[in-house]
């Protein structure tokens, strides 16, 4: 009876309904990778994805734009991704995103005519957060250089010349140059780590027990979650689970410690540091140059409080 009620009254087969599938979204024809990309993205990115927004947003609101614009560019462009990177692209979209929201929210803020005086300079108040997250990865990328060409950047930033950092450190004038040539290539290097999402898997992969010789150092490590909300969110979680390493723990809650004290504190450094950085401060990813990666090393110097 069952087999005679699946026939159609022209003696036909019924074709079976489709199987249900968990993304609704559009998705291209056929590309189930492409659907099973998105799905395993926005299923287990989403709260990192709304920490990322959240940084460079104005508020919630604006956050979950970004967020769902960045679903709406992984969807069309799913099938040109390599899954293994997917999660960090997505992450760099979402933030460029909310940046873009962002600046739409401040130009339109800017054009209101009604109580111009009391508004804030929108310009202002977009290039002092964009100096500030500047200085915050130049602080983190020059962690991670060693001692002496950290110094030697440092010291170029205030003008000395190589004779002059030569005699200051005591070092020949070949050894100041190579410092120098090596320093500003590995500072971008870090910067470019950073930037990528290559610095976010490091750190995940110490806190998550990487072996001794792949783990980061503790400092790196701390100067990373102090900066990176999706790192943070990563760690809290990682941090729950019964058998999490107790030896970072400390560098976690000591992260996000410094994190809510420097919030307050930015404002006003901003305030007073902002003339002064942005004409010494270049745009990291244009950092071609010896002269404007030291110009960078001084600024992130002065962020953390660092001299000669």
């Amino acid at each position: 009876m069952r087999n005679q009620e699946s026939r159609t009254t022209n003696g036909s087969a019924r074709k079976s309904p489709h199987r249900s599938r968990r993304w609704s979204g559009p998705v291209a024809p056929g590309a189930s990778r492409e659907e099973s990309l998105v799905e395993r993205l926005v299923g287990a990115e989403m709260p990192r994805l709304l920490a990322v927004a959240r940084r460079y947003s104005l508020c919630g609101d604006d956050a979950f734009d970004a967020c769902q614009r960045g679903i709406e560019i992984l969807i069309r462009r799913a099938d040109s991704l390599v899954p293994e990177t997917a999660d960090a692209w997505l992450r760099t979209v979402v933030k460029h995103e909310a940046m873009a929201v962002r600046a739409e929210r401040l130009r339109g803020v800017a054009s209101a005519e009604d109580s111009l005086e009391g508004l804030v300079d929108a310009a202002r108040v977009e290039h002092s957060a964009d100096l500030m997250e500047r200085l915050r990865v130049a602080t983190e990328a020059m962690g991670g250089l060693k001692a002496h060409e950290a110094q030697a950047l440092r010291l170029r930033a205030e003008g000395l010349s190589y004779n002059e950092i030569a005699q200051v450190r005591g070092w020949s004038y070949t050894k100041v140059n190579r410092l120098v040539t090596e320093g500003t290539r590995a500072f971008q290097q870090r910067v470019a780590a950073i930037e990528s999402g290559e610095q976010c898997r490091e750190v995940l992969e110490t806190l998550g027990g990487a072996p001794r010789g792949r783990a980061l150092a503790p400092d790196l490590v701390r100067a990373h979650l102090g900066r990176c909300n999706a790192c943070r969110a990563d760690a809290l979680q990682i941090r729950r689970r019964p058998m999490s390493l107790a030896l970072f723990l400390p560098l976690l809650g000591e992260a996000i410690s410094r994190v809510n004290t420097s919030v307050h504190a930015a404002g006003a450094w901003a305030g007073e540091r902002s003339v002064s950085a942005a004409t010494r401060t270049q745009v990291w990813v244009e950092a071609a140059s010896t002269g404007k990666v030291v110009a960078v090393a001084a600024s992130a110097a002065a962020l953390a409080g660092g001299g000669t």
